[in-house]
C-alpha cells in the first residue's frame, strides 16, 4: 500500500489529519513543495520521523545505479537507504539548512556557500529572515491563528 503525499506546503495541521487516516504498513512517498508554508520546521521534523530507511527501501529495490540524486526539500543530505547513496543537494537560493547560504553539491560532494541576501523589491518579508523569525512569521499568518 502506498500514499503519495504531495505539495504539503509546511501545512502541519493538513498533514497530521492525513497520516491519521494512513494505515501503520502503508509506505509514503513525498513530494513538490514541503516546508514553505506556516509551520516548516515541524512539517520537515514530522515527515522525517516517518522515513525510517525500511519503510522506503523497497523503492530502491530496482534501482541499477550506485546513487540517486534527488531534491526539492531545501535541505541537503547523503545518506545511504538500501544499499544506495541517496544525494540531496539543498537549496541555492532558499535553503532550510543553518548557516544561510547556498547549498549545493559538485561532483555530488556537498559544498556551502554563504551570500548576503538582497531581496531588492521583494514584496515579502520572510526570505531575508532568519530560520527561527521565519517560522514564527509563518505561524502568525496561518489560518486560524
Amino acid at each position: 500500500m502506498i500514499a503519495t503525499l504531495y505539495d504539503v506546503h509546511g501545512s502541519l495541521p493538513a498533514l497530521e489529519a492525513v497520516l491519521s487516516e494512513l494505515p501503520p504498513e502503508a509506505t509514503i512517498i513525498v513530494g513538490g513543495d514541503v516546508a514553505v508554508g506556516p509551520f516548516p520546521q515541524e512539517t520537515v521534523d514530522r515527515l522525517r520521523g516517518l522515513g525510517e530507511e525500511e519503510r522506503i527501501a523497497f523503492l530502491f529495490e530496482d534501482v541499477v545505479k550506485d546513487t540517486v540524486v534527488c531534491g526539492h526539500t531545501h535541505m541537503q543530505f547523503d545518506r545511504t537507504i538500501a544499499g544506495k547513496r541517496v544525494v540531496n543537494s539543498g537549496s541555492v537560493g532558499m535553503s532550510y539548512d543553518e548557516p544561510r547560504g547556498a547549498y549545493w553539491t559538485l561532483d555530488l560532494e556537498p559544498r556551502y556557500t554563504p551570500y548576503a541576501l538582497d531581496v531588492g523589491e521583494w514584496p515579502f518579508e520572510w526570505p531575508a529572515l532568519s530560520r527561527e523569525d521565519a517560522i514564527t512569521l509563518f505561524e502568525s499568518n496561518a489560518v486560524g491563528a
